[in-house]
C-alpha cells in the first residue's frame, strides 16, 4: 500500500502528471478521454463524484495494477534504455488484451511520463528482486483506499471481507462447479475459488477445466478490471499458459446483448455479494422503471412506499435464480439483514422455487449495515417446509478478522398473511399460488405455533387467526418533509421583526442530510419570511416515553384558507415567495435525475400528509415510526407531524392516555420486536404500525380496566415532566438533548417500577380482549 495509495511517489507524480494536462489550454488525449470516462460513469456514482479527482484515482489504480503485475511477471530490473521502454510497453499491451483496460484509459500504457515513473521506481526498489505476493485479492487492498466510500456505496458497493467469503466458497463449492458471480465486484468470491481449485490434488487440465467455468459480471468497468488482474495474478504462479478470466462488464439485469450473453448460462452455483442499494437511490429514472417492473413480474414488489424501499439485492437474487441457476443447483449470497425481518420484502420471503434454505447471522455486523448470508437450493418444496429455516450464528472475531459457527436454531415466519390483490401471471411468475402470502419477520420459533399458523394460512384466515386493532386505521403516518437542509430552520427574531411579523430565520444546525446524499449542503446564509410560514414540527428525535420535549422548525408553504383549513401553495407574501423561489430552484438542481416527483410542493404534500386537516388539530397522540422502542407521547401545542411520527386525534383526553399508557409499556415493544425489521447489532430498527397489529380494543370510559390505565399514564406523564425539570434545573442544556434525559430516565428505579406496573394494567387488558 504504501508503495501504491495516492500518497506513495508513484501516486503523487502520478496525480501531477494527469491533474497539468487536464488543466492545460485546448482538448490534450487525456482531457478527450476524461469526457469519455465521465459520460461512462455518470450513472454509476453520484454526479458530484463523477470529477477529475476520481478520473486521477481511477489512473492511479490501473497503473498500479499494470505496475504489479508487470513486477511480478520479471522480476529482474534492467537500467532503462530504448529498447527496455519498448520491451516494457509491448508488455503492457498484451496484458491489457487480457485485463481489457477501457478505451478511454487506454493511453496510460503509451503515455511516456507514465513509463518514466515506472522506471524510476522500478530502479530504486531492490527489493522487487526478492517481493513475494501473495495469492490473495491482492488490489483490493489498493481499491479501497483510493476510491472512497462516498464514491461505492450509492451504487451498493461493499467490500467482502476475503475471510468470509473463504468460508463461504469453503462450504458449498464442489470442484468443477460452474459458477456465476452476478455482481463480482473485485472478484473477492471468484478468487478464493480459483485458489481452492489451484490447491486442490487434481491434475493441471482438470484444473484449467474448473478454472474455466468461473463467470463474473459487474456493471462497473473499473470493477471487471481489478476482478481480472485479482484472477491473473492467481494464475500467475500455477500456469505458464494463462487463462482469459470470464469477467464481463455489463449490466446483470439487462444485458446489452442478451442472446450472447453468461447470464444465459445455467449454472451449478450462484455466489456473491449483490449490490445493497434501495430502489429510491438508483438515479436513473428509467433503470430504476425497468427495475421496478422486473420485481412486479417476479412477483417480489410491494406497492407504495414499501417498493422504494425494497432492496436491489432482492431483484438479483429472484432474477439469478430463476434465470442461470440449474434445477438442483445452489446459491449463497450476502445479503442485508432486511431481507429476513423487513416488511418490504414480505412476498421475497416465500423463497418460491428454492429448497433448503439456510441464513447465517453474526454476533457482530461484518459490515456497517447489519448483514446475514442467505444459502439454498432450487427446488420444489411444500410452504410449510420451505419456511422452517436453518439459522446459524457465527462469532466475529476481529484483528485479525475470523468468524466461527456457534450455534444453530430453526427460524419461522413470526407472521404469514393471505395477501388480498392477487399477483398477475407473467412469463417470469407462471406459479400465482406461490406468490399470494405476505411473509413476516423470521425469528425463532416453536413448531406447535408453527403448525397453528401453517393451519390458519390453509384454511382462509387473514393473519394467522389474531385481529389487527381498530386504531389501525386511525393512525396516521406524518408528512415528508424533505430535503431537510432545504425546509429546517432555526427562527433569528428581534423587536423590529415582532412588530411587523417578519422573522429572520438561518439553517437549522439539528438535522441533517443522510450520508451520501445530494443534499449535504447549506442552502442560504440567512432570510426574511412572514413568521406565519414558521410552524413548529414534532419529529422522533423529540420524543421519550410519554413526553414530547424538542422542537423544531420549518419554513413550509402552507396558505391558511378563509374556511380555516390549509393548502400547500406557492406563498402570497413576498418575503416568504422570495425565499419559496430560492428552494424550489435548489430543489430542481439537486433533484435526483430519477426522481419521480418533479417539483417542491409535490414532495413535501406527498400522500397528502401535510395538508391533512388532522395535522392542524389538538390533542395528537404521536408515536415513534423508526427506533429501539414504541414510545408515545400527546401533543397539545400547534405542530405539524413528521413522517418519523404516527399520530392519532383521540376523542377525549382520557382516551389519548388510555392510549399513551398502552404504547409505552415494554409489552408492546416486546411483541413489535417479533415481527418489526432490525438494525445494526440486531437491534429494532422499524417500528411502523406493528404496535396496532396488536388487538388493542376500543377506549371505553365505562371500562373500569381503561379507566384505571388512562389515570395511571397520566400519573406517569406527570412523573416524567418532573424528572425532566429537575433535571434541567441541574443542567439547562439537557432540555435540547431527548436521548440523555430518556438515558437517565431509563436508570431512575422509581420509573422502572412504575413500568413494571403499567406493563401488568396492559396485559390484564389485552388478555381480556384475547379470550372475548
Amino acid at each position: 500500500m504504501e508503495k501504491w495509495g495516492t500518497s506513495s511517489p508513484i501516486g503523487k507524480e502520478l496525480k501531477k502528471i494527469v491533474t497539468s494536462k487536464l488543466q492545460m489550454g485546448g482538448i490534450n488525449k487525456i482531457q478527450a478521454n476524461f469526457k469519455i470516462w465521465q459520460e461512462s460513469f455518470r450513472n454509476l456514482y453520484l454526479q458530484d463524484e463523477v470529477n477529475q479527482e476520481l478520473f486521477v484515482k481511477h489512473v492511479q489504480l490501473i497503473t498500479s495494477v499494470f505496475f504489479i503485475i508487470y513486477i511480478f511477471q520479471e522480476r529482474n530490473p534492467n537500467k532503462k534504455n530504448a529498447d527496455q521502454i519498448s520491451t516494457v510497453q509491448n508488455k503492457f499491451h498484451s496484458m491489457e488484451k487480457l485485463l481489457k483496460i477501457p478505451s478511454y484509459m487506454r493511453w496510460i500504457i503509451e503515455n511516456q511520463d507514465i513509463i518514466n515513473i515506472f522506471f524510476a521506481e522500478y530502479e530504486r526498489l531492490e527489493s522487487f528482486k526478492t517481493v513475494s505476493f501473495k495469492k490473495e485479492d491482492l488490489f483490493t487492498q489498493i481499491y479501497q483506499e483510493l476510491i472512497a466510500n462516498t464514491t461505492r456505496h450509492p451504487q451498493g458497493e461493499f467490500y467482502t471481507h476475503s475471510e468470509l467469503a473463504r468460508l463461504m466458497v469453503g462450504d458449498i463449492y464442489e470442484f468443477g462447479d460452474r459458477v456465476l458471480d452476478p455482481s463480482c465486484g473485485s472478484g473477492t468470491f471468484l478468487c478464493e475459488i480459483a485458489k481452492k481449485i489451484f490447491t486442490s490434488k487434481k491434475t493441471m487440465v482438470e484444473k484449467r477445466e474448473a478454472y474455466n467455468n468461473l463467470h463474473g459480471i459487474d456493471i462497473n468497468p473499473l470493477a471487471c478490471f481489478m476482478a481480472r488482474a485479482n484472477l491473473i495474478l492467481i494464475q500467475e504462479e500455477q500456469m505458464n499458459q494463462l487463462i482469459d478470466p470470464k469477467i464481463i462488464h455489463d449490466n446483470f439485469l439487462f444485458p446489452s446483448n442478451p442472446t450472447n450473453h453468461v447470464s444465459q448460462v445455467k449454472m451449478d452455483l450462484l455466489i456473491g455479494n449483490p449490490p445493497w442499494v434501495v430502489l429510491n437511490r438508483i438515479a436513473s429514472k428509467e433503470e430504476k422503471t425497468r427495475i421496478k417492473k422486473l420485481g412486479m413480474d417476479y412477483g417480489i414488489l410491494l406497492g407504495g412506499k414499501l417498493a422504494t424501499s425494497t432492496e436491489l439485492t432482492t431483484i438479483f437474487i429472484t432474477h439469478s435464480q430463476r434465470q442461470n441457476l440449474e434445477e438442483g443447483g445452489k446459491m449463497f449470497f450476502v445479503t442485508p439483514a432486511s431481507l429476513a425481518n423487513a416488511g418490504q420484502h414480505a412476498l421475497f420471503r416465500q423463497f418460491t422455487g428454492l429448497k433448503n434454505i439456510e441464513f447465517w447471522a453474526f454476533t457482530k455486523d461484518v459490515f456497517r449495515i447489519h448483514n446475514h448470508c442467505m444459502k439454498a437450493e432450487k427446488g420444489k418444496m411444500s410452504l410449510e417446509d420451505r419456511l422452517k429455516i436453518k439459522w446459524n450464528i457465527f462469532d466475529c472475531v476481529e484483528n485479525p478478522f475470523s468468524v466461527k459457527l456457534a450455534s444453530t436454531q430453526w427460524y419461522f415466519p413470526m407472521s404469514i398473511t393471505n395477501k388480498d390483490s392477487k399477483i398477475e401471471k407473467s412469463p417470469h411468475n407462471p406459479i400465482k399460488t406461490d406468490c399470494s402470502f405476505l411473509v413476516g419477520r423470521l425469528a425463532p420459533f416453536d413448531s406447535t405455533t408453527q403448525k397453528k399458523m401453517i393451519s390458519a394460512i390453509v384454511n382462509g384466515n387473514s393473519k394467522n387467526g389474531e385481529q389487527e386493532s381498530s386504531y389501525k386505521s386511525k393512525f396516521r403516518q406524518g408528512a415528508s418533509l424533505v430535503p431537510r437542509n432545504l425546509l429546517f430552520i432555526e427562527p433569528i427574531s428581534n423587536e423590529k421583526d415582532r412588530v411587523q411579523k417578519i422573522i429572520t430565520i438561518q439553517p437549522s444546525r439539528w438535522i441533517q442530510s443522510k450520508k451520501y446524499s445530494t443534499w449535504q449542503f447549506k442552502a442560504f446564509e440567512r432570510a426574511q419570511i412572514e413568521s406565519k410560514y414558521c410552524f413548529s414540527v414534532a419529529k422522533s428525535t423529540g420524543l421519550i416515553p410519554f413526553q414530547y420535549i424538542q422542537k423544531y422548525h420549518a419554513f413550509l408553504p402552507l396558505n391558511k384558507e378563509s374556511d380555516q383549513s390549509y393548502t400547500v401553495n406557492s406563498p402570497k407574501t413576498p418575503f416568504a415567495k422570495k425565499h419559496y423561489q430560492l428552494l424550489t430552484k435548489l430543489y430542481q438542481e439537486h433533484k435526483k435525475d430519477g426522481a419521480q416527483i418533479s417539483n417542491l410542493l409535490q414532495r413535501l404534500n406527498y400522500g397528502k400528509a401535510l395538508s391533512d386537516p388532522r395535522q392542524f388539530m389538538q390533542p395528537k397522540v404521536v408515536y415513534n415510526g423508526i427506533g429501539s422502542i414504541v414510545k408515545a407521547a400527546i401533543i397539545t401545542d400547534p405542530a405539524i407531524i413528521d413522517t418519523s411520527l404516527y399520530f392519532f386525534i383521540p376523542e377525549t383526553l382520557p382516551e389519548a392516555y388510555f392510549l399513551l399508557g398502552i404504547l409505552n409499556s415494554p409489552y408492546i415493544t416486546r411483541r413489535v420486536k417479533k415481527v418489526g425489521s432490525t438494525g445494526a447489532s440486531g437491534s429494532l430498527r422499524n417500528i411502523h404500525k406493528h404496535p396496532l397489529d396488536v388487538n388493542i380494543p376500543e377506549y371505553c370510559s365505562k371500562d373500569l380496566n381503561h379507566l384505571d390505565l388512562s389515570s395511571f399514564a397520566k400519573e406517569l406523564e406527570e412523573f416524567i415532566l418532573k424528572f425532566i425539570a429537575t433535571l434541567c434545573k441541574q443542567d439547562q442544556s439537557l432540555i435540547d438533548k431527548p436521548k440523555t434525559i430518556q438515558n437517565r430516565l431509563f436508570k431512575s428505579t422509581a420509573y422502572l417500577s412504575f413500568l413494571n406496573q403499567l406493563d401488568h394494567k396492559v396485559e390484564k387488558i389485552l388478555k381480556n380482549r384475547a379470550s372475548m
